[in-house]
């Protein structure tokens, strides 16, 4: 499956949901829309109410560079609940892509 790494334990990285939403721009659209409408901090993390109420989580992890040092990091993953408040969120605040579709 193409998109098997980008879903774990029911939860979705923020690249699938940007997918599943069709914002336009993508996941980096996705992040800005999220900061700009002040849902998200700057280091890309939801804020508290958006985790209280179970839409995302947050994973700490560190990963060790070429050059040797380690490096400490955050991932946020989006719950099947947190995709159905960011279809909504998309669907009010942001541009979706074109319906390719039903062009001509």
């Amino acid at each position: 499956m193409k998109n098997q790494k980008h879903i774990v334990d029911g939860k979705m990285d923020m690249l699938e949901a940007a997918r599943r939403t069709n914002i336009k721009g993508g996941r980096n659209a996705l992040y800005k829309l999220l900061r700009l409408k002040r849902q998200f901090n700057t280091d890309n993390t939801p804020k508290r109410p958006l985790k209280d109420a179970g839409f995302f989580t947050v994973e700490f992890t560190s990963a060790r560079q070429k050059n040797g040092i380690r490096r400490e990091y955050s991932k946020t993953w989006v719950t099947p609940d947190g995709l159905t408040w960011l279809h909504e969120f998309v669907e009010e605040h942001g541009e979706k892509k074109p319906d390719n579709k039903n062009a001509a």
